[in-house]
């Protein structure tokens, strides 16, 4: 009969796969708590011939080709950056958040450190930007309009003020601006400290009145 291991003994027995190829005796394996780790009955057969003929099976995501995040499965799949693909082709890398409120997030826009210069042209916030694994801003992120206001950047003013939000005073990030702003994360990052004026720093003036800069900010979406 032949032996198919399902998904969740696959996981199960991750550490002793992964650990087979460094056991030089493997004849010798008499039982499955040799490993470290103990299982009965069937699953002990079949772990052991695993062990003996050192064949395992690579695990791979619950959906090989994900449109998005939440595609994946918050119960196997860690938060960190997959390949997904929304539309026919190659496809493009995101950061998948995978623990907030059930997980399944693509995350488009992320600050966390300071560590990534927002002060980009139209182009650039086009094409995206970053470490996924920091602070960045993904390509895709740029919609036409959000909550009936129109992205404006230094060199492209779409706003309604009758100057450009994106270089009212020490401002440098693009963002959906009305005339000009209450909350936007891609202005300076400041650490959480007293020195710049809510109007230059990460700020959500609506939600908390800080003059402080946001210690994190992230913008994600999700199917429902």
């Amino acid at each position: 009969m032949a032996v198919q291991l399902s998904a969740s003994i696959i996981l199960s027995t991750l550490g002793v796969l992964v650990a087979s190829d460094n056991i030089s005796n493997k004849h010798m394996v008499k039982s499955s708590s040799d490993s470290g780790v103990c299982f009965y009955g069937a699953t002990a057969e079949r772990v052991l011939n695993i062990l003996a003929t050192g064949k395992f099976i690579t695990v791979e995501h619950a959906v090989r080709k994900p449109k998005d995040c939440s595609d994946l499965d918050p119960h196997h799949d860690l938060s960190g950056v997959y390949r997904i693909y929304p539309n026919t082709g190659n496809g493009f890398k995101v950061y998948c958040d995978m623990k907030t409120d059930g997980g399944r997030w693509t995350v488009l826009i992320r600050r966390m450190d300071g560590s990534q210069d927002f002060n980009k042209k139209w182009i650039e916030y086009e094409n995206g930007f970053g470490n996924l694994n920091r602070e960045f801003w993904l390509g895709d992120a740029l919609a036409p309009t959000h909550n009936g206001m129109r992205f404006t950047t230094s060199d492209q003013d779409n706003d309604n003020w009758n100057k450009n939000c994106a270089l009212h005073g020490k401002k440098v990030g693009g963002w959906w601006f009305n005339a000009c702003d209450s909350a936007c994360f891609t202005l300076s990052y400041a650490n959480n400290k007293k020195g710049l004026t809510g109007e230059n720093v990460i700020q959500w003036s609506t939600w908390k009145d800080s003059q402080f800069s946001l210690k994190y900010a992230v913008m994600m979406i999700r199917r429902i």
